[in-house]
């Protein structure tokens, strides 16, 4: 006769239920758990019918089939493969690394003239470069030293049209200009500036753009406004 101690087991929850199922020659016994606790032990011979059995209203096959579908859902949750994490991607959109780089690759930062290598051990100097936004990639790096060469070409014009005025952003009178790319049009405009702004070059000559256009040329002078793609 089956062992069933907490009738109303049928209410518990799919996690709370635990099951064992074991075969020794024509005998199979069946173990169903609530919270570790041996609710149901059940032996059945093979052939026999455990639909005819039923201990304090409950069918036997029923509970029968519970542990064996509780069997089928472990068995169904180890085999299914679980997803590798998926790898950080460097952004497209900035030049420096937002990925640290593998141990042993190597990865370069900007020094006082050119792009110097170094190999990736992830100790403080790979990590302070990291952090300071100082890694690249070899063509990224030959990209943002164009660029920082173009912005000092472009400061250079500017304090060359400038002639040793200095900008006074407390007189209201003086005018200034800076450079942008519009966002809709697409084009290398100039603007008249009433306050300073973060990474701008500031000149108080109008033909300023016209200049720059002529001295550097267009492609050049998108790199001076940090745009290379």
């Amino acid at each position: 006769m089956p062992k069933i101690i907490i009738p109303n087991f049928l209410n518990a929850r799919s996690k709370e239920l635990s099951a064992t199922k074991k075969i020794e020659g024509n005998n199979t016994n069946y173990k169903l758990y609530l919270n570790s606790e041996l609710i149901f032990d059940y032996d059945i011979l093979k052939g026999e019918d455990s639909s005819k059995e039923y201990y304090k209203g409950i069918q036997c096959s029923l509970v029968v089939n519970i542990i064996n579908d509780l069997l089928n859902k472990e068995t169904q949750d180890t085999q299914i493969e679980k997803p590798e994490p998926k790898k950080p991607v460097q952004d497209p959109n900035v030049l420096h690394m937002t990925v640290k780089p593998e141990i042993g690759e190597d990865y370069y930062w900007i020094g006082s003239h050119s792009g110097l290598r170094e190999t990736w051990a992830g100790n403080r100097s790979d990590l302070n470069h990291f952090d300071r936004n100082d890694s690249y990639t070899s063509i990224n790096c030959g990209i943002a030293i164009s660029i920082i060469k173009a912005k000092v070409e472009l400061q250079n014009i500017a304090s060359e049209l400038n002639d040793g005025r200095e900008i006074d952003w407390s007189d209201g009178e003086q005018l200034k200009y800076h450079i942008y790319l519009g966002h809709y049009s697409n084009y290398i405009l100039q603007s008249e500036c009433f306050f300073n702004q973060y990474s701008c070059i500031y000149c108080l000559e109008e033909s300023f753009l016209e200049v720059a256009q002529e001295k550097m040329g267009e492609a050049n002078l998108k790199l001076a406004l940090g745009i290379w793609k």
